[in-house]
């Protein structure tokens, strides 16, 4: 396979060729795989193991990190006198910047939503798109999306976007998962610089491609991206989870910006019984038509029906 300047053998003889010259497995490389295993089961087994007895506070990020010590804790075999890992070697090839990169995103996202900065742009944002039908406004988030995802990781990108987009889709009483969809799925169409994510800064820096292999390429992925996928996500979004359907009662579910009333009417097409009411004041909620009503007379039972 040859791409840009670069050669792939991936013939069986090769690949064997290539694990032979790894070698042996060493005990480092068996205590470093152990301490993945145990990261991993104690992820999924932490409700029923760990919170009973250190309480919910102990987080799957807490667990990680207990992992990652026990590295810096097992004598290796192969250095004698040192540990499976060191500090010094931490300090060279872990990726630091991504990592700061990625906290700065969900500490922005989390500052946003405490500030409640979330939900004034997302009540802004609403009433931009509120002309929008439903294909132009995927269409319209998904190119906005691929695009700062150029500049950003992805995973800041959905972050920081995600529950913004929760807010406008509450604001406008509109099915959640016909905003949020979309914005997930085009997070990943990052191929334009090295930074957009994790894999393509591994691949420049190999020094096989410069930013103009970059650009020129993934500017037509990109574009193609939006233009094929943008009607695909839509139709899969309808035919899987009915995006287009009322506002759900699950996605009710901040007393203080949405309230779920025992109001009939058609909403999207739908007869429904009770339906959601962005709150507008301690009085009053608005319905997905923009109808007024009395939030006391109108407030739905809070518990589900049997």
């Amino acid at each position: 396979m040859h791409s840009v300047g670069v050669r792939l053998s991936l013939d069986e003889q090769s690949l064997r060729a290539q694990l032979q010259g790894l070698g042996p497995t060493s005990r480092d490389e068996v205590v470093a795989a152990g301490a993945l295993a145990l990261q991993v089961f104690l992820w999924v087994s932490r409700p029923y193991l760990l919170e009973p007895v250190f309480g919910p506070g102990l987080g799957d990020s807490a667990t990680a990190c207990g992992a990652a010590v026990l590295l810096f804790v097992v004598p290796s075999s192969e250095r004698p006198g040192e540990s499976v890992l060191t500090w010094s070697v931490a300090q060279q090839h872990i990726p630091w910047g991504i990592l700061l990169l990625l906290g700065a995103g969900f500490a922005i996202a989390a500052g946003c939503e405490a500030s409640g900065l979330t939900t004034a742009l997302g009540g802004s944002l609403a009433e931009a798109l509120s002309g929008l039908t439903d294909l132009p406004l995927v269409i319209t988030i998904v190119a906005a999306v691929s695009l700062l995802t150029q500049l950003t990781s992805n995973t800041a990108t959905a972050n920081t976007l995600l529950p913004l987009l929760n807010a406008v889709a509450k604001a406008k009483l509109t099915n959640p998962l016909l905003l949020l969809l979309p914005t997930t799925i085009a997070c990943s169409f990052a191929f334009v610089l090295p930074a957009a994510t994790a894999p393509n800064s591994v691949i420049f820096a190999t020094e096989r491609l410069d930013i103009a292999d970059f650009v020129v390429n993934g500017g037509i992925t990109t574009g193609l991206s939006i233009a094929i996928c943008s009607p695909l996500v839509y139709l899969m979004a309808d035919t899987v989870f009915d995006v287009r359907a009322p506002y759900p009662r699950w996605a009710c579910d901040d007393p203080e910006s949405c309230a779920w009333v025992a109001v009939a009417g058609e909403v999207d097409g739908s007869s429904v019984e009770e339906q959601a009411c962005a709150v507008v004041s301690d009085e009053s909620c608005r319905l997905r038509n923009g109808t007024l009503v009395d939030l006391a007379a109108t407030l739905a039972e809070t518990a589900e029906p049997p």
